[in-house]
């Protein structure tokens, strides 16, 4: 009969932590807007500093007016094949009179199979750089995020 108590207390016990876990998650959705895209793109073409970039690049923006973006992939030049993979910390608030986001970069990290230099990768994505976007909800849970001289992204609220 113990055992049986015991075995009925720890399956509640286990089940009401396990519902508090899902309720908790379930309250964090919403809280992030993500998306991907590809960037290919070449700088400096036909010049000996010519650049070709290949990346996918994920963006997540949170409510906290916080975000990051990862960039993984592969650049190359001077005939030199490079590996991309860094994360850039952003913040981003919306201006009252325009309703404009204004992201700017905050962060770059960068993990140990990174090797292209700053000055190949360029600075559209370095700490300072600064973008002026619009984000309007086409549909629940889906947003179009447009810039002045980038590529329009719909994305998924997760």
């Amino acid at each position: 009969m113990k055992i049986t108590l015991y075995t009925g207390l720890a399956c509640a016990l286990l089940g009401g932590a396990v519902g508090l876990g899902i309720c908790a998650y379930s309250d964090q959705r919403g809280e992030q807007l993500a998306c991907s895209t590809e960037f290919n793109f070449t700088r400096n073409k036909g010049r000996a500093s010519e650049v070709k970039v290949n990346t996918i690049a994920q963006f997540y923006f949170r409510r906290n007016g916080t975000g990051l973006t990862a960039y993984k992939g592969a650049a190359a030049t001077e005939g030199r094949n490079m590996i991309i993979d860094r994360d850039v910390d952003f913040s981003w608030e919306r201006r009252q009179d325009d309703n404009v986001v204004v992201l700017t970069y905050t962060k770059t990290w960068r993990r140990h199979n990174d090797n292209t230099p700053d000055e190949i990768w360029g600075s559209f994505a370095s700490p300072t750089a600064r973008y002026y976007l619009t984000i309007s909800e086409l549909s629940p849970e889906v947003w179009l995020i447009q810039d002045r001289r980038y590529p329009t992204y719909i994305c998924r609220g997760q």
